[in-house]
């Protein structure tokens, strides 16, 4: 490509233009900016930008290309590097991703930081063993460092040695350290000693841990909670709903696997994913993303709107319909019937869902809610899911989720359907069949040999769906009754807990 004549107050002129613009919140303006000073500069820090800037834009297409030409462009920072790989991570190339990491790591062996992302992303592709090595060379070069322990005993599992423990232990003590990698310590350190028998230490470690997590998140605000479960219910009434807009049909079905974080979405999705006229895309950001959209569009509702197309216009809805199936060819070029999106939480969409994609179809998973939250306790959760890390809120969140549900459940009787996870691990086939049937997809045995799949899993369930179903699961939380009354007194202590409200 022919660069034009370089100038650099002209580039440094651009360059403020960029950043005020992006300050202002103009992305696309500040897309075109630095556009014109990625095509004067070959510089991978500018592509970068640029691929970050197509992100936040939805236009993933476009972020693919501007990472591409920011891959392109050597010698560059390993910063740059780690941070395209994050994007490629994001925009449903986690092979590319695991590629770019495996070289940088190659050549800079002694660089503590790219050894622990090469270790997470070896991780999050079901390579145990060469997620170990990367975990102990980051140990190595960083000696004390309370995020590689962590991700060491999170993998090594029944392989942890008594001087690991020790060792993750003192970290998990030692106030100088970062507090954030304490918690993801603490989250994995509990694990290893509830694998054990060591309940009353396990414990221990996620109350420490997530003391650390909530100096982040701050905890989850009860009344923003409530409103925006209120806002669903009230926003997609059986009226509402009953009106659905006049939009191009697919011939795709997409089977959105929403409940609990915890509940066993992950299980599920990789078992209907393996039959042969599905794919599984794992937790697709792209519904929150449309919701977000829309909300800035109309963020209060015309009174008596009696359709959704009172509130936004058809075109806008149809291009948001559009922008999910993109999203979907963006990560894959299958072109399987069936496609299953995976994220918990967009059981807060269900209503948008139904009336944006036709065809669709929303399964619910159900769990035991005591094991349910202690599990959502008792993992890392990123600081933004600030119902995680109290037994109190994660109740209250809960009975959020119960009323929502309940609502789809009256609301959308023909495209909700719940499936306990207890009743999929004790008799898989006799669930899924006739769940399979309401999808409209005929029986495959091959949905009961999903752990023989390969693939990405970016969840903590990533080593528990590459198993055979176990049990062990099942009454969890019965190991750590001295320390849940909040969960024994929302949900009882027999052993069929009431999920009414």
């Amino acid at each position: 490509m022919h660069n034009p004549p370089h100038s650099e107050s002209t580039d440094h002129q651009l360059a403020q233009q960029a950043e005020f613009r992006l300050r202002q919140g103009d992305l696309a303006g500040a897309r075109e900016t630095f556009w014109e000073l990625a095509r004067r500069n070959e510089d991978a820090g500018l592509w970068l930008r640029l691929a970050e800037i197509d992100h936040a834009l939805g236009d993933g297409e476009q972020a693919l290309r501007s990472l591409g030409r920011a891959g392109g462009i050597q010698p560059r920072p390993w910063q740059a590097s780690a941070r395209i790989a994050e994007l490629f991570f994001e925009l449903g190339r986690p092979e590319r991703s695991l590629a770019i990491l495996d070289r940088e790591a190659a050549r800079d062996r002694a660089n503590p930081r790219l050894q622990l992302l090469l270790a997470q992303a070896r991780e999050d592709a079901g390579q145990r063993e060469g997620a170990i090595d990367a975990y102990r060379h980051a140990l190595a070069c960083q000696p004390g460092w309370p995020a590689a322990m962590g991700g060491l005993l999170r993998v090594a599992r029944d392989e942890i040695s008594e001087a690991w423990l020790d060792q993750a232990q003192r970290m998990l003590a030692a106030s100088q350290l970062d507090a954030d990698e304490r918690a993801v310590l603490g989250y994995s350190l509990g694990r290893a000693l509830e694998r054990r028998g060591d309940f009353d230490g396990a414990f221990h470690a996620w109350r420490r841990a997530n003391e650390l997590r909530r100096r982040q998140s701050g905890g989850l605000d009860h009344d923003a909670a409530r409103l925006h479960a209120d806002r669903q219910i009230q926003r997609y009434s059986p009226d509402l709903l009953a009106r659905p807009p006049a939009l191009g049909a697919s011939d795709r079905i997409p089977l959105f696997i929403v409940g609990m974080p915890r509940s066993g979405t992950t299980l599920l999705e990789r078992m209907i994913g393996a039959h042969p006229d599905a794919i599984g895309y794992g937790e697709l950001p792209t519904m929150g993303q449309i919701a977000r959209q829309l909300e800035r569009h109309a963020p209060t509702w015309p009174a008596g709107a009696g359709a959704i197309d009172d509130v936004y216009s058809p075109a806008l809805l149809q291009g948001m319909a559009d922008f999910y199936y993109k999203e979907l060819d963006l990560r894959s070029s299958s072109r399987a019937r069936f496609s299953i999106d995976k994220a918990p939480l967009n059981f807060f969409q269900a209503g948008l869902i139904s009336l944006l994609l036709n065809h669709s179809r929303i399964i619910v998973c159900e769990r035991d809610p005591r094991d349910v939250c202690l599990s959502i306790y008792s993992e890392n959760f990123a600081p933004d899911q600030a119902f995680a890390t109290d037994l109190d809120d994660l109740v209250f969140f809960h009975h959020q989720y119960r009323r929502l549900i309940s609502h789809w459940q009256q609301t959308l009787p023909n495209r909700v359907r719940c499936v306990r996870y207890e009743d999929l691990v004790d008799a898989p086939a006799e669930t899924l069949e006739p769940l399979l049937e309401w999808i409209g997809m005929p029986w495959d045995d091959a949905c009961l040999d999903f752990h023989d799949r390969g693939g990405e899993v970016a969840t903590p369930s990533r080593w528990q769906v590459r198993q055979p179903i176990y049990r062990s699961s099942m009454g969890r939380w019965r190991n750590f009754e001295p320390h849940i009354d909040p969960l024994l007194n929302a949900f009882g202590s027999e052993d069929a807990p009431t999920l009414d409200d």
